[in-house]
């Protein structure tokens, strides 16, 4: 009888949420960087000659793959910029087109 009325009293308030734990869980994957092994900036990973072992081998492909990630973002925000760049000239040409048709005598100085 009191498990009944408990039951009947009480609500659930914690409910597991596949798609809000597989976001939650992307997340935090996506804020483990990329490149393995610690390299100090100055530090001299192989030098001219030496024979190059799996782990030396794997901070540089780690190395390689975080330039040409950071090399791909550079490229998007180039493109964004040239977007941008094109709008304003676009909306700036607009207004000159615009003073020219129906505003002359400002637009001339007059």
């Amino acid at each position: 009888m009191l498990r009944g009325l408990l039951l009947n009293a009480l609500k659930q308030n914690i409910v597991f949420d596949p798609e809000n734990t597989s976001r939650a869980r992307e997340a935090l994957v996506s804020e483990i960087p990329n490149s393995r092994g610690m390299v100090q900036a100055g530090e001299r990973i192989i030098q001219k000659g030496e024979l190059v072992n799996s782990e030396k081998f794997q901070v540089l492909e780690s190395l390689r793959a975080d330039y040409q990630e950071r090399l791909g973002s550079t490229f998007r925000y180039n493109n964004i910029l040239l977007g941008q760049s094109l709008l304003i000239a676009l909306t700036m040409i607009a207004f000159i087109l615009f003073m020219i048709s129906f505003q002359e005598r400002y637009f001339l100085g007059e």
